[in-house]
């Protein structure tokens, strides 16, 4: 372990360590470490948030909460870290810190959060506020410019019925597969996921995919519209807003959707093309299933709700068990 120099010989300024280098940096003193910032998450609700750098001390960590309101820094030393005017190296000089911990803690900084939290609130409000008028402004202009059938005038592909799938499937059980179902749901599908996959390809590069031509706009400006060569304007503001409202394929599922919209260009008979559908709707239950955070891909293709899709989900992959 070496002095304060040599940390910031190990981790300049433009080398941040990572926790585990940190760690591995502290060496024996790497449990109290640990230790220290379990108790100040545990008592006081603040956490090793904010790392920085000191020009005399190296990287210093900082314990805070949100907007960055900070109770204490620690610092590395030889053998350990400091807090609070204290050198941790040992067992009882943990206990001091966290006894001096406790005393910042109650010496007002519950206070001095909330201040600075509803300071923090109210400027976002401000701001937000500011800019839906700025918004606003800027879209009843372009509206007077335009008119309403000229401006920002967007039909992304519908997503797929359920009844019409539950149709699909119903037939195919009874031994009648139904060629115009399998077409409809599969092209359904298709339509949604080429669509998206074109859009996506310029999204963030400012590349507009025009609803009424099929042309390519590109945005002169994020809020301002800027006309295709077919008559119809649109901002890009707006443009991003409606793919991400219309739960267009995106997201983690973009190779599942992209390899689905190729896979159908060349299918051919119903056999093949209730196998994708078959495929893709399997991925969408895995996906519905998962329990993983965030959307499930079955939002990107099937009207309805999580639980409605869901519902269906479970019930064709019972049906097809027991078939």
């Amino acid at each position: 372990m070496g002095d304060a120099i040599s940390w910031i010989g190990a981790y300049g300024r433009g080398a941040r360590p990572s926790y585990a280098r940190l760690l591995e940096y502290l060496s024996g003193g790497a449990a109290l470490f640990e230790e220290f910032q379990a108790r100040l998450a545990e008592d006081f609700g603040v956490y090793n948030n904010n790392p920085r750098f000191d020009s005399e001390r190296g990287w210093v960590y900082g314990f805070c909460r949100k907007y960055r309101v900070e109770l204490l820094r620690a610092s590395v030393i030889e053998g350990g870290f400091e807090a609070l005017g204290v050198k941790v190296l040992d067992g009882a000089a943990l206990a001091l810190a966290l006894e001096r911990a406790r005393e910042a803690y109650e010496a007002g900084y519950e206070k001095r959060y909330e201040a600075i939290v509803t300071k923090k609130k109210a400027g976002q409000r401000a701001r937000a506020k500011a800019l839906r008028e700025r918004e606003r402004a800027q879209i009843e202009e372009a509206r007077a410019r335009y008119g309403p059938n000229r401006l920002n005038r967007f039909r992304w592909s519908p997503k797929v019925s359920r009844a019409k799938i539950l149709a699909m499937y119903a037939a195919d059980a009874a031994g009648l597969p139904d060629e115009a179902l399998i077409d409809g749901v599969g092209y359904a599908m298709y339509a949604r996921c080429e669509q998206a996959r074109r859009a996506r390809e310029r999204l963030d590069s400012g590349g507009m995919l025009c609803h009424n031509c099929g042309g390519w706009v590109t945005a002169a400006a994020y809020g301002a519209p800027t006309e295709c060569a077919c008559g119809q304007a649109m901002s890009y503001r707006e443009y991003r807003r409606s793919f991400h409202a219309a739960s267009m394929p995106a997201g983690r599922a973009e190779a599942l959707f992209d390899a689905f919209a190729a896979a159908w260009e060349a299918a051919k008979g119903c056999a093949d093309k209730t196998r994708l559908i078959d495929g893709l709707l399997h991925e969408c239950h895995v996906s519905v299933m998962s329990g993983i955070k965030g959307r499930s891909a079955c939002l990107n293709l099937i009207e309805g709700t999580t639980s409605q899709i869901r519902d269906m989900l479970e019930g064709l992959a019972g049906a097809m068990a027991r078939s």
